[in-house]
């Protein structure tokens, strides 16, 4: 795909990817405004888009590192990129920490980079990468609740979900 448009994603083949270029609005189209639930809306701004596929509990990260593009960036879930999608995650703050998304079951996710301002025409700089949580290193993070560093004491199990009658805090958890 080209990545400009649902009809048209951006697909990688492998992660990290890395996507920069100098014209934004001319690599890119206006195709699609997020009017859907829980979307930062935005019109008439070029974006890019791109489908992930997710695998149960991979986690996406998207970020958009060129100091002087201010972006929205919104993961789309369920498989469905239109006007009326439902995003998953959505903002137009703090590009370069970016966003997550944990994928509750395999499925294929869009991702949605929009320029804020409909006339800017500059640099760009979007990174997408997955990952696996690791039970077992002391990150609580995907569908873990809870990661002990596999402690040999009771309260988190060895698929690192809180086991019955106990309360964890912390990373790693106590």
């Amino acid at each position: 795909g080209t990545a400009r448009s649902c009809a048209s994603p951006g697909v990688a083949g492998s992660y990290p990817l890395n996507v920069t270029g100098d014209t934004f609005t001319a690599d890119f189209a206006d195709t699609v405004t997020l009017d859907g639930s829980d979307c930062t809306q935005r019109s008439g701004s070029a974006e890019a888009v791109f489908e992930v596929d997710l695998a149960l509990g991979e986690i996406l990260t998207v970020s958009e590192h060129d100091s002087s593009f201010n972006s929205v960036i919104s993961i789309l879930p369920g498989g469905v990129c239109s006007s009326a999608a439902v995003c998953g995650e959505s903002s137009d703050a703090a590009e370069s920490t970016g966003l997550t998304y944990t994928a509750s079951a395999a499925e294929t996710v869009y991702v949605v980079v929009e320029a804020y301002s409909s006339t800017y025409n500059g640099s760009y700089d979007i990174r997408i990468d997955t990952k696996t949580s690791v039970c077992g290193d002391g990150v609580v993070e995907g569908l873990e609740e809870c990661d002990d560093q596999n402690a040999a004491t009771p309260g988190c199990d060895g698929n690192c979900l809180v086991e019955a009658g106990y309360r964890c805090t912390g990373e790693p958890s106590v």
